[in-house]
């Protein structure tokens, strides 16, 4: 879980940075800085235009050709996220009821399809236990692994749970299985989706920003 929060952390740092940058010189922009920021494409156009009818571009041209690239990175921007959202926005359900016999593993994604599901006997439950990552440097996150008489299953899709996470889910599906408990029910959902809306969010006022008029 560490992992993925410092991977976010960084991600929306330096997201909100790049897009403190680009909305400072959108309001903030004159003659001069526009050809600092676009010398180089400046250069290449003057050169290719020269060539081509000897006409220098107009800083109204140079205005709308980086407006293109402010509404292609926003577009870029919120496809990428709303991908991410619907691939990884997957809340696991784990459920057992003793009176039935049965206990299931439900993957139901942002829309609420069913994405995967995986049905058992709970006599064929027999325990549960912490598995942790391996590989790799550092600290490794953990996921819970189900053990039934036809083999392992994973409880989440990623490992992404520190040890007292896992470690809670392990005593709270034991202690079901060794009890007279009813009904067990266990729901993870993934933190990815805030910061997928949050992406979404920054695509939108980019391509906002990419249709101001001067």
């Amino acid at each position: 879980m560490e992992i993925i929060i410092t991977i976010l952390f960084i991600w929306v740092i330096g997201t909100i940075i790049a897009i403190g940058v680009i909305a400072n010189k959108v309001k903030n922009e004159t003659k001069d800085e526009r050809n600092t920021v676009l010398n180089n494409l400046k250069n290449n156009v003057v050169e290719l235009s020269s060539k081509k009818n000897g006409v220098m571009p107009s800083s109204q041209d140079l205005s709308k050709q980086r407006n293109i690239y402010l509404m292609i990175f926003g577009i870029i921007i919120i496809i990428f996220s709303a991908l991410m959202t619907y691939f990884s926005s997957v809340e696991i359900k784990f459920s057992c009821n003793r009176i039935n016999n049965m206990c299931s593993r439900e993957e139901i994604n942002l829309i609420s399809q069913k994405k995967k599901f995986v049905q058992m006997n709970l006599s064929d439950l027999r325990n549960s236990r912490s598995n942790q990552m391996t590989g790799g440097k550092g600290s490794h996150p953990y996921n819970v692994i189900l053990e039934t008489s036809g083999g392992d299953i994973k409880l989440l899709n990623i490992y992404k749970l520190n040890s007292i996470e896992s470690s809670n889910m392990v005593n709270k599906i034991n202690t079901f299985i060794n009890s007279q408990q009813e009904s067990l029910e266990i729901i993870d959902s993934n933190p990815l989706t805030i910061w997928s809306f949050f992406y979404i969010t920054i695509g939108i006022l980019l391509i906002f920003l990419s249709r101001r008029k001067k």
